[in-house]
């Protein structure tokens, strides 16, 4: 995931072993669901999301294909 931290976008990418769709969500840190989008037939990913309407500071980000998920920690300056 690029850049982090980031003034207005960031860019990641997710590969899935044995799916063909991938969520992600991205959170603030008061749990409140900000952005879930899902991706169907496709194993890999690569997507920029951009946080220029969001106020600074630190996010969560969550992909999943439903088997396996990863988390990440954006700050936003």
């Amino acid at each position: 995931m690029y850049p982090n931290p980031t003034n207005d976008q960031v860019t990641f990418s997710f590969v899935s072993e044995n799916s063909n769709q991938i969520n992600y969500q991205l959170y603030d840190l008061n749990g409140r669901l900000i952005l879930d989008r899902t991706v169907e037939n496709v194993m890999h990913i690569q997507e920029t999301v951009s946080l220029d309407r969001l106020s600074s500071g630190t996010y969560l980000l969550r992909i999943s294909d439903g088997t396996n998920s990863m988390s990440s920690k954006i700050i936003k300056k």
